[in-house]
């Protein structure tokens, strides 16, 4: 595992469902301690191509209905679960989308044909792995590699009527941090995207834990469906 710190960072957001990116056997074992101890329900998804391209879903509630995606541009694949909150099922689909690099490499080529390409992949995705009931609410989160003006997060805003929690409720924050010399570059990379027809966000913020390059980003929501259960987070 790369560092102890960001489990604990991911235990302490104490969050009824959890969606990990670039998991791999070691972080299986280092977080199955937790789930058992927790009695969560989890499912990981390794990547015998990718050393850290495997994805994870972690949850209080039941999981059924998974499914895997291959990526559109040949990257990583995306997985999609039904949760059965106490308000019914909820559809999360955990997505990491292709690096902002170009084929052969380069950074600020790939920076400006992602766009195209996160978009390419996200249509595929939906199509793939989303259910069509409109009486499912549907959360589509993890690490987009984009801000939410562009690709992947622009497209479900405009086709599907879906907005990132982050940037409605902290337009200001940032989700990913890397170091250049005396600068630390910021950029908000990950989103957490729902139906505002079905959920409503409560809260979202960005967790300053661990040493990831990315980091934990919480959403609280509330069903609109009247039930008595408590918000999802």
């Amino acid at each position: 595992m790369r560092s102890r710190e960001t489990a604990i960072g991911i235990i302490a957001l104490a969050a009824d469902v959890v969606l990990l990116q670039e998991t791999n056997e070691a972080w299986e074992i280092a977080l199955r301690p937790w789930i058992e101890r927790e009695r969560l329900y989890a499912r990981f998804w390794h990547s015998r191509e990718w050393p850290a391209g495997g994805s994870a879903i972690v949850s209080r509630w039941p999981l059924r209905e998974m499914r895997s995606a291959p990526s559109a541009v040949q990257w990583f694949d995306a997985h999609r679960a039904l949760v059965d909150g106490p308000c019914g099922a909820i559809e999360v689909v955990n997505v990491h989308l292709q690096p902002p690099v170009s084929r052969d490499g380069g950074l600020v080529r790939g920076w400006f044909e992602a766009p195209s390409m996160h978009e390419r992949e996200i249509s595929a995705l939906w199509g793939a792995l989303v259910r069509r009931e409109e009486a499912i609410a549907t959360i589509v989160g993890g690490d987009f590699n984009e801000p939410e003006d562009r690709g992947a997060v622009a497209w479900l805003a405009r086709s599907r009527r879906m907005t990132s929690a982050i940037a409605g409720v902290a337009p200001g924050a940032t989700t990913w941090r890397w170091p250049a010399g005396p600068f630390t570059l910021e950029q908000r990379l990950d989103h957490v995207v729902y139906d505002p027809r079905q959920l409503r966000a409560i809260d979202a913020r960005v967790v300053r834990a661990g040493r990831s390059d990315h980091l934990p980003v919480r959403v609280e929501f509330a069903h609109r469906r009247h039930c008595s259960a408590r918000d999802v987070r």
